[in-house]
């Protein structure tokens, strides 16, 4: 048997879902389709067997502590979405006041590459020629300003 990619909607058939014009369509598809009928047949046979089961009989106590298991869930899930709100947005002012600090500072208030690189070389460090040259390099790439999307 081939697989068919419409199994997944035999279910919303079966319960009743579809429009009535979607119905008909997927009427005509599991009359040629042997995959779906077979899913359809399975859903058939599980809802028979699903509703020949006896129905539980809850006493008064027993429902009592199933109505309050449920409010206490609630109460849960309403103070974990209260805690996951008050953390994002904790999180944002956060991020706002950093992205603040930061925004402030332009390249005309650092140092010139040039003081950087000197203040780098004469802080006691042996450096030969080659570090010497890639801390210059490094230096000037963050120097400069940004490269705008026009340019080559």
């Amino acid at each position: 048997m081939k697989p068919c990619n419409q199994t997944q909607r035999v279910m919303a058939f079966h319960d009743g879902e579809l429009t009535i014009e979607e119905a008909r369509t997927m009427q005509l598809h599991v009359a040629d389709c042997p995959a779906c009928q077979a899913e359809l047949t399975a859903l058939q046979t599980l809802s028979t067997a699903v509703r020949e089961l006896p129905r539980p009989v809850l006493s008064g106590l027993q429902f009592t502590e199933l109505l309050q298991g449920m409010r206490q869930n609630e109460e849960r899930a309403e103070w974990h979405l209260a805690w996951r709100l008050t953390m994002a947005a904790a999180l944002i002012v956060v991020v706002s006041l950093l992205g603040l600090n930061t925004s402030t500072t332009t390249a005309a208030d650092s140092a010139p590459a040039w003081e950087l690189t000197m203040a780098w070389a004469d802080a006691g460090r042996q450096s030969d020629a080659v570090e010497y040259q890639t801390a210059n390099w490094i230096v000037a790439g963050l120097s400069a300003p940004p490269a705008t999307e026009n340019q080559p």
